[in-house]
């Protein structure tokens, strides 16, 4: 370093942003937002004279300026986005500082005039906070949250209902209380979670309790007979989450095994089906791979998910069979910018038993569940956003507004007899934020049709969007 290296003051303290500067000649150019909007600003180092060289109407930044062609290149910020512009380095078209009118909000000056005086902190009161020991078990609940739909984020639970969410201070303990009504047998349960991550693996319990509702197929072709029962459940197991994310996917799997006991009471179920209190053990592996999605995408434009399960019966020489099941999901883009499609497609197997199992793949929309051997199921459907309206009617705020085209296709075999079921229709759904609740809020109706039953239905959806 030069012995004689002098430093000179050019520019004073400001409370206005700068950045990037530049040198120009005899000027400095550098990124200012004196007039409450950020555009390029210069200093001549002789005379210390500040002048406005941009005004983009929206912002412009980061200058380079070019000696041959004596030009500017800069940033300018557009409804697109940033974009190159070039303008001619003329100083005597630049508005001297003096005539720049400053547009900010300034919201703190009204906070300035609220203001009684200077705080002396030398005038307050101290408090000591005395260490003490942490119990672990004593801080296991601190419920911060609900939501109007069920949310499990540990078995990746998102159905319709309502949820009270605890999560204590070291993110330890998680909790979730509410009710959850299943779409497909038109029933209810009040459940609880809880899930254990200060060890490895992750344990979770599980007790829930409400109605279920089964059916039979009759050997006459006629409609499956209806019957309903109540339902104790209580269980708990180990899971292996491993998350490999990486660049621009999010992928993971998960390994999970759970032992479950269920308690049946109120039973109407027919005279060949007998259903009392069991034990269970459950198994399963899922794994997931989607592409990051943009904030407009209503699926993501590439991702693959696959769901593999299986539970049985297996003590206490009862007979109450086993299920297993294999699922898959596939997203692909659409025609359009944001618009996706879903596949799906799924084989279930059932050993049949004294008690029919809930079903792990889903019968086409509209259709009931079916306690079935066999099922094979399919389905696409085609959603694209149609209108944002960004309209306030009383307490919602409507964002966007989305259409689903659907078609779902199943085979249900039960002894040896195969029915094919199916459903197609169209599902209206609105992003929408209710009593300024943060999460947005998926709210519609479905109006479909069943070719083999020559039917109409209409459904409700309600979910909430947990992709912000």
């Amino acid at each position: 370093v030069p012995e004689n290296l002098k430093s000179k003051q050019i520019f004073s303290p400001t409370f206005a942003e700068v950045s990037n500067p530049v040198f120009a000649g005899k000027y400095v150019l550098f990124n200012g937002s004196f007039s409450g909007i950020e555009n390029i600003f210069s200093i001549d180092t002789a005379s210390l004279e500040l002048f406005q060289v941009t005004s983009a109407l929206f912002g412009a930044c980061n200058a380079q300026f070019n000696e041959r062609g004596i030009k500017i290149i800069y940033s300018d910020y557009s409804s697109a986005g940033y974009r190159l512009a070039e303008a001619d380095f003329n100083p005597s078209s630049w508005k001297p500082i003096s005539k720049v009118t400053d547009n900010s909000v300034s919201l703190y000056k009204k906070l300035v005039s609220e203001e009684r005086g200077i705080v002396d902190s030398t005038t307050l009161t101290h408090v000591r906070f005395d260490s003490k020991p942490y119990y672990k078990m004593g801080h296991l609940f601190n419920f911060h949250s609900w939501a109007p739909a069920y949310i499990n984020f540990g078995s990746s639970e998102f159905t319709t209902g309502i949820s009270f969410m605890s999560q204590n201070a070291l993110s330890t303990a998680t909790t979730t209380a509410g009710y959850q009504w299943d779409y497909a047998e038109k029933t209810g349960k009040y459940r609880v979670a809880f899930i254990w991550e200060g060890w490895y693996p992750v344990l979770d319990l599980d007790a829930s309790y409400g109605k279920r509702m089964a059916s039979v197929i009759n050997k006459n072709g006629t409609e499956p007979y209806r019957f309903s029962w109540d339902e104790t459940v209580l269980s708990g197991g180990i899971k292996l989450p491993l998350l490999f994310n990486q660049g621009k996917h999010y992928m993971g799997m998960q390994l999970s095994a759970r032992a479950t006991y269920t308690d049946i009471s109120k039973s109407h179920a027919p005279d060949t089906i007998k259903i009392v209190g069991f034990n269970t053990l459950d198994y399963r592996f899922y794994f997931y791979r989607y592409l990051k999605q943009a904030v407009k995408d209503v699926y993501p434009q590439w991702g693959q998910v696959v769901d593999v399960n299986f539970r049985l019966s297996p003590f206490g020489g009862n007979k109450y069979g086993s299920i297993a099941s294999f699922k898959t999901t596939l997203f692909v883009p659409g025609l359009f910018r944001h618009n996706g499609v879903r596949l799906n497609a799924g084989y279930q197997c059932r050993l049949k038993g004294d008690y029919p199992y809930a079903d792990l793949i889903s019968m086409p929309r509209g259709n009931l569940a079916l306690n079935s051997e066999k099922l094979v199921s399919m389905g696409i459907n085609y959603k694209f956003p149609f209108l944002y309206p960004d309209a306030s009617i009383g307490i919602a705020y409507i964002k966007r507004v989305k259409a689903n085209l659907f078609y779902d296709h199943a085979f249900a075999t039960d002894k040896a007899s195969t029915k094919q079921y199916n459903s197609l229709g169209v599902e209206i759904t609105s992003d929408l934020h209710i009593l300024r609740f943060l999460l947005p809020i998926d709210m519609g109706v479905r109006i479909g049709y069943l070719p083999m039953k020559n039917n109409m239905f209409a459904d409700f959806l309600f979910a909430v969007n947990l992709a912000i």
